[in-house]
């Protein structure tokens, strides 16, 4: 009896799944790309934060709010400041 699932549909179905997988793949890359890009960014915010002392105005509540703090800690340690401006 001729049956329709030879080994050549097998290996038909096994491209078709490593196809998928490729497609997934690819789109998890790129969402893993966006992510990293994300991370970034919000290390670059972070960093932005840190320095706040060489950005007079501070757009966000939040960082507005580490600044105050932040300038409250250098001001009970004199000369902190001086020293982050020069580091850019």
């Amino acid at each position: 009896m001729h049956r329709k699932s030879s080994p050549i549909s097998a290996v038909d179905r096994f491209l078709s799944i490593m196809e998928d997988w490729k497609i997934r793949s690819g789109l998890l890359s790129v969402a893993g790309g966006a992510w990293a890009l994300i991370e970034r960014s919000a290390l670059d915010d972070y960093e932005h934060q840190r320095s706040w002392e060489r950005q007079p105005f501070v757009p966000t509540p939040t960082i507005s709010v580490h600044s105050v703090y932040q300038r409250s800690k250098d001001a009970s340690r004199p000369g902190r400041s001086a020293t982050v401006n020069h580091h850019s």
